[in-house]
């Protein structure tokens, strides 16, 4: 099972990232992979000008291609 994790806190030791982590584990996750959540504010007019930013779109395909999700 493919995991993806999505952390409130971007802290590489974070608590939340820990328990994230632990989750997975004990769930059973074969492969477990933690989003990069370094994306940019929206901005509508932006998007509608140059389309949806690469690190958006990266994560999109990220959960996209996850069999769980742990927020």
């Amino acid at each position: 099972m493919h995991v993806l994790g999505i952390s409130g806190s971007l802290r590489k030791e974070a608590t939340n990232r820990k328990l994230i982590r632990e989750a997975a584990r004990i769930g059973g996750a074969s492969t477990y992979v933690e989003a990069d959540l370094n994306l940019p504010l929206y901005d509508g007019d932006l998007e509608a000008a140059e389309g949806i930013p690469a690190s958006v779109q990266a994560l999109a395909d990220q959960i996209k291609a996850a069999d769980a999700v742990i927020i």
